[in-house]
């Protein structure tokens, strides 16, 4: 290390105050504060929507508009009573003045963070359209299945009308035999035959209808399985949501905290900073001048002031400057004059001062000088 080097880093260690070394740290915890409004006003419009609904019917484009406005009032009052909330307590503490302050900063800070957080669940809970998704699976599969085995009942219902149909002629045949009395021979083996035949049909048919019912019971079988394995599915994946769900309203309550302390260390950044500041220009000499000078350029430049104009005698500044509630002696304006000459923005001809820069040169060109940042 050069001693250059050390030089730097000496600056960079004592020389920072704390406006310049937190100045970075504020810009990002007021810029995380905002986004954490946008965030919270996205989140919350999921609960607040959903309540606008019920009173404002079939119309989501008002629904939405009333939402965003709503919301974003109620994010610009929390960050403003806040803002005041934070601003008293970091000057003066929680005294009884600040305590009315506080309870309203409470209530508001309060409903919008259950806002944010019920929103969130409502944006990220899943396990009506998880339900509704699995419904619409088994009554699919139900459809598809009911087809198949529609076709196999109807072939087998079909063949049971059939053979009803057999019996019906058999009996007919058998009543136009047996109204012939007396039976011959041959008719009454045919009468024997339609009977024992009419039994083997009667057979056929209990066996096609225990058919049909085993089939219509492996239907229901088959559909109540696919619904069992679809509803544990839809529980695995209720309760992977529910997880979820959590997890985005632990997110949203670090939303909200991060809003709130950005919004605290703007203005605790601010109040330092300024108390820093302060404290500096009350007790350092050259602030002290710097001050004196600028304020008193502000007296000798008017607003029709012009470069080449020539300057007030040292009388005249006195009486000016002290018309401007700051009192100096000619000695002083003689030294303050002697300063503006060396930094060219007074020059010199014929024994007479003249204006050599514009006020707005000369303010800078004095701060320079004075080694004001």
């Amino acid at each position: 290390m050069d001693l250059n080097q050390f030089k730097d880093l000496e600056e960079s260690i004592k020389g920072e105050n704390f406006a310049a070394e937190y100045k970075s740290i504020n810009y990002v915890m007021l810029g995380l504060s905002v986004f954490g409004n946008l965030a919270s006003i996205f989140l919350a419009y999921f609960l607040l929507s959903k309540i606008l609904s019920a009173a404002i019917v079939n119309n989501p484009v008002l629904v939405t508009i009333s939402s965003v406005i709503l919301l974003s009032g109620l994010e610009l009052l929390k960050r403003d009573v806040f803002q005041k909330l934070s601003t008293k307590v970091i000057t003066g503490g929680l005294s009884k003045q600040v305590m009315p302050l506080l309870v309203v900063s409470v209530v508001v800070v309060s409903f919008s963070f259950y806002a944010t957080i019920s929103g969130a669940g409502e944006f990220s809970s899943k396990s009506e359209e998880i339900e509704k998704v699995a419904e619409a699976t088994v009554d699919r599969y139900a459809d598809s299945v009911t087809a198949v085995y529609a076709l196999k009942i109807q072939e087998r219902e079909a063949e049971v009308k059939s053979l009803k149909a057999k019996i019906d002629a058999k009996d007919q045949e058998q009543t136009s035999l047996e109204s012939v009395q007396p039976l011959t021979s041959a008719q009454r083996s045919r009468v024997r035959d339609l009977k024992t035949e009419k039994d083997v049909i009667r057979v056929d048919i209990a066996n096609a209808d225990t058919a049909i019912a085993v089939m219509k019971r492996e239907l229901a079988a088959d559909i109540d399985k696919h619904k069992a394995e679809i509803g544990t599915d839809a529980e695995k994946k209720k309760d992977e949501n529910q997880s979820n769900t959590f997890l985005f309203v632990a997110i949203s309550s670090l939303i909200e905290i991060v809003i709130l302390a950005g919004v605290y260390f703007n203005r605790y950044y601010k109040v330092r900073s300024y108390r820093e500041f302060k404290t500096k220009l009350d007790k350092d000499p050259t602030f002290q001048k710097w001050m004196l000078y600028d304020s008193v350029i502000d007296t000798i430049y008017s607003p029709d002031t012009k470069i080449n104009d020539k300057l007030p005698s040292i009388k005249v500044i006195v009486e000016l400057v002290k018309l401007n509630g700051t009192n100096m002696l000619p000695r002083d304006v003689s030294d303050f004059i002697k300063v503006l000459s060396s930094l060219g923005i007074l020059r010199t001809s014929g024994g007479s001062k003249y204006f050599g820069k514009s006020k707005e040169t000369a303010k800078e060109t004095l701060k320079s000088h004075f080694n004001i940042k």
